[in-house]
């Protein structure tokens, strides 16, 4: 059993469809995903057939109970995320035309609350996990 302890977001992705201009609306495909490193790598873990649990936080919003869902029905354990009065992580990255990032917005404040006083209460279901895997985006004290 793995602990994947960290960022679970919502991601947004638009590609631009003509050369970036800017302060204008620009045509672009836009697509909708489920992300964040912890919740990428449980995930992952789980579609290779491993037991893992996700340790996480998300909002009281619909972001975060659609990706609870997600990651749910893909075989990961999320009864240790916690949910919060703060918004569900999200990354917005806009691509150019080759795919290359042109701007990525983070809006990961919700990850700052991943603090020891939060993962104390699970202290006692994490020594049951054999390895655990940690964000290095995890607040320091947190790490």
């Amino acid at each position: 059993m793995i602990a994947c302890i960290g960022g679970a977001a919502f991601d947004r992705r638009g590609t631009l469809l003509v050369p970036l201009v800017a302060g204008a609306s620009n045509y672009a495909e836009l697509r909708e995903d489920f992300g964040g490193v912890a919740r990428n790598v449980a995930q992952n873990l789980a579609r290779l057939g491993c037991g893992v649990g996700l340790v996480s936080r998300v909002g009281d919003d619909e972001s975060g109970r659609r990706l609870l869902c997600h990651a749910a029905a893909s075989g990961v354990d999320i009864s240790l995320v916690t949910v919060s009065g703060t918004r569900t992580a999200s990354y917005t990255a806009i691509l150019d035309m080759g795919g290359e990032l042109v701007l990525g917005l983070d809006d990961f404040a919700i990850c700052e609350e991943i603090t020891p006083a939060v993962l104390e209460p699970a202290l006692p279901r994490l020594r049951e996990y054999t390895f655990w895997f940690l964000d290095a985006n995890l607040p320091g004290r947190t790490i």
